[in-house]
């Protein structure tokens, strides 16, 4: 896969009485959603980085627990299905009922007015953020991790994959603003849109822009709404729902085939940021240190540099990227402004025919 450039081409849940103890709640794969007097670790990751992370840590699970006390228990590296798992954090009674440590990517989950009240405002969980990786990015991320109590762990991103066996012309949208333009309609594919954190982001990141109605016409251009797997599948094939515009996670479109007939195409306003948090109990960031080293470890760098994730000292923040303002993010509940976007999403959607 070639890389085209613009410049280039012209450019708790409710209960009455006793409420069981979390330890005998179970999710949909009948996994134990916590291990009382172990270190419960949730780990919320794209599923590219999934088998790769799942490998590594394992290993460092049975070599940490082999010699000491209290074991490490993640139980979402078990089930098929963790964000299950996340969301049953919500009926959780006390501290001792909260996994120890959360690293994820979702949106849906730490900008909830829910969590940040309860466990981000409260301060029972600490965005952590390395030093040294504070150091390296931009002062006002030092702001936004400091006031909103976040912790930047890593960056991957959304690109648009460009099918180049569906070359009829030669125009190409040059910013994500361009793909709310009539001239792309019927000519989009887009991983999912609810549900996704990067996927919401977009949604976000044109009304910032451009408006709400920005919204239902990026939707009226949408060709068809696909698992990554199966876009990359229908790349360079015979496969006539296939579109000729991608909206791809990098992670996904780092594993696509060499052999595939498609580009990434860079925009002015860059990718879509995709970023990684980790939080961890104030009350436990000692007995948490070994696990948190190794998330900031060179193994777990190796594990995400394959997935195009990058840790902040890998960044080449001289680069333009695109995400909703964290600030408004951080002021409103993530859950409503995500049904919000999705009701004018499905208006554009509704138009197509």
């Amino acid at each position: 896969m070639t890389t085209v450039q613009n410049n280039i081409e012209e450019s708790i849940v409710m209960v009455c009485g006793s409420q069981p103890k979390m330890s005998k709640i179970v999710s949909e794969q009948g996994i134990p959603v916590i291990q009382y007097g172990a270190i419960n670790v949730y780990t919320i990751l794209p599923c590219p980085l999934k088998v790769r992370f799942k490998k590594e840590f394992e290993t460092f699970i049975e070599a940490y627990n082999a010699s000491n006390e209290k074991p490490i228990y993640c139980p979402t590296i078990m089930d098929g299905s963790p964000k299950g798992i996340e969301e049953k954090m919500n009926s959780a009674e006390n501290e001792d009922d909260l996994p120890e440590m959360l690293i994820t990517t979702g949106l849906n989950t730490i900008f909830s007015k829910p969590f940040k009240q309860k466990y981000l405002e409260s301060g029972v969980y600490v965005g952590l953020t390395k030093p040294s990786f504070l150091d390296k990015m931009p002062e006002d991320y030092s702001r936004i991790a400091s006031q909103y109590n976040i912790g930047f762990l890593a960056f991957g991103a959304w690109s648009l994959i460009y099918d180049m066996s569906l070359d009829a012309n030669k125009n190409y949208p040059r910013s994500w603003t361009d793909l709310a333009k009539p001239e792309f309609k019927n000519k989009l594919s887009i991983h999912g849109y609810q549900g996704k954190a990067s996927g919401t982001s977009l949604l976000l990141v044109l009304k910032e822009r451009m408006g709400e109605k920005a919204i239902s016409q990026f939707a009226e251009n949408i060709k068809n709404i696909k698992h990554f797997a199966e876009v990359i599948k229908g790349i360079d094939s015979s496969d006539e729902t296939r579109a000729e515009f991608n909206i791809l996670p990098n992670a996904a479109s780092a594993q696509m085939p060499t052999r595939k007939n498609a580009a990434m195409i860079e925009f002015n306003d860059g990718p879509l940021m995709a970023p990684l948090f980790l939080f961890v109990k104030k009350s436990k960031l000692q007995e948490c240190q070994a696990v948190i080293d190794f998330f900031w470890s060179d193994e777990f760098r190796e594990i995400l540099t394959k997935g195009d994730f990058h840790m902040p000292d890998d960044m080449d923040w001289s680069l333009n990227y695109s995400y909703p303002s964290w600030d408004y993010l951080a002021t409103h509940d993530f859950n409503e402004l995500a049904a919000s976007l999705d009701a004018e999403f499905q208006k554009g959607l509704n138009r197509r025919n």
